[in-house]
């Protein structure tokens, strides 16, 4: 029996982790759609060199 809800599990939260991606970029091409490319960047911060170095000295202090 928990073998079957594992099985299960497991398919449900694959399939959860492969549709977010697709989610995402639908989100973007109604953007594109509506010519509202221009509102992206406000939206979503663009991680640039120094706050990914940043995000990894975080990780690696916590460890």
């Amino acid at each position: 029996m928990e073998v079957i809800f594992g099985i299960i599990f497991i398919l449900v939260f694959s399939f959860m982790i492969g549709f977010l991606p697709f989610l995402f970029i639908r989100g973007i091409y109604r953007m594109i759609k509506e010519n509202r490319l221009h509102e992206l960047p406000k939206k979503i911060p663009l991680p640039d060199k120094t706050s990914i170095f940043l995000a990894i000295k975080h990780l690696v202090k916590r460890l």
